[in-house]
């Protein structure tokens, strides 16, 4: 026999029913509950990310390896923009709006 069989078995038991409590109902008075004044603690970990936020959307372009590796070094040595994603936002929102003055004056 396997040393095993043992959980195996029980395993395949069907689980036994739980035994239910009964209240019994109280004439007391309850006072009433007491509000806790405190705060939710503030919850720690990572923030959400771009991935999780329905207002990003992932997209894939074609870069040539040398430009994308002189911009991923200028990006680290400048403080003003986080990440490649918020350089090509904000140069995809100004090229946008340049094409919003162009497309108002035909």
């Amino acid at each position: 026999m396997s040393k095993f069989k043992n959980i195996l078995d029980a395993a395949n038991q069907p689980p036994e029913p739980e035994t239910v409590k009964k209240k019994t109902k109280t004439t007391k008075k309850s006072s009433p509950p007491i509000v806790d004044e405190k705060p939710e603690p503030v919850k720690k970990g990572r923030p959400k990310g771009k991935r999780s936020n329905p207002d990003f959307e992932q997209v894939t372009a074609y870069v040539r390896s040398k430009t994308y590796r002189q911009t991923k070094i200028a990006l680290l040595q400048q403080s003003e923009l986080e990440d490649f994603s918020e350089l090509v936002e904000e140069l995809l929102t100004e090229w946008l709006s340049t094409q919003k003055g162009k497309s108002s004056n035909t």
